[in-house]
């Protein structure tokens, strides 16, 4: 929608019928699509809808130069198969140029990668995996497998890999990144740094949101019902006998609100 309306207003400016081509194929780069068919199709659709619009409301089509030389090439004597033909080749036209905006953004220059999958040292070229360290590592393979399959450029790396160009990548999947409670400042520090470089999956916001454990009042105020929980602040005088009786309990796993589940111990 955004597409048909972009070009519906640039051609009121430049009325001519190539005014398509530029315009999907900056389209194209700031709304990058999964694979090249997807984006060849959404160019398609955009110039093909955009002019079939002109033609019923301005007569573009009509009166356009390429329309009669579209007539004239295929002898169409009909205003409704000139319509559709025309319609049909600008479209192509449209989707070819969204086309090539895909493998421009594809390229090296731009990105060396689609989409880096982030771990930290410890599951990262490991020296020595156990049987948990070997889940891990088989749940990135299968992961990876997955999106190569569907066309895109794959890699793993350590958050904190200072060797690493976080610009060659147009994403971030945040995995298993799971010492940032210990390198807090410095996952941080990473975390503002790196979000100016690449895109996050998921966003900046949600990354730091998750981070704390104080989300589990966020769910619990939006009906998402969640382990009753019951956070002690920092400079509070309540004890843990305190806690118990108030919430009449007998049982409670007690863990920092910055922490994450560790089943290997980090050095």
């Amino acid at each position: 929608m955004i597409g048909i309306v972009t070009c519906f207003i640039a051609q009121t400016f430049i009325p001519l019928w190539w005014i398509f081509a530029p315009v999907t194929f900056i389209i194209a780069l700031l709304h990058p699509y999964l694979s090249a068919g997807r984006s060849f199709f959404a160019g398609l659709l955009i110039v093909f809808i955009t002019w079939m619009i002109l033609y019923i409301f301005k007569d573009m089509a009509n009166d356009s130069v390429m329309s009669d030389k579209i007539a004239n090439l295929f002898s169409l004597k009909s205003n409704n198969w000139l319509f559709v033909v025309s319609s049909l080749i600008m479209g192509i036209i449209g989707g070819l140029t969204s086309l090539s905006a895909f493998f421009f953004a594809k390229n090296k220059f731009m990105f060396k990668y689609d989409i880096v999958l982030l771990t930290e040292d410890r599951f990262f070229e490991p020296l020595v995996e156990t049987d948990y360290i070997k889940n891990i590592l088989l749940d990135d393979k299968i992961l990876t497998a997955a999106l190569v399959k569907q066309g895109l450029r794959v890699t793993r790396k350590s958050w904190s890999d200072p060797d690493f160009d976080w610009t060659s990548t147009q994403y971030a999947f945040f995995r298993t990144t799971w010492d940032y409670f210990v390198r807090f400042d410095e996952f941080q520090q990473w975390l503002n740094t790196t979000s100016k470089q690449t895109t996050y999956i998921n966003s900046l916001e949600l990354v730091k949101w998750n981070m704390d454990k104080h989300y589990f009042i966020d769910l619990n105020n939006n009906g998402i019902h969640t382990v009753e929980t019951h956070f002690v602040e920092k400079g509070s005088n309540t004890s843990l006998t305190e806690i118990f009786q108030s919430l009449n309990i007998e049982n409670c796993i007690v863990k920092p609100a910055v922490s994450s589940r560790q089943d290997i111990p980090i050095d």
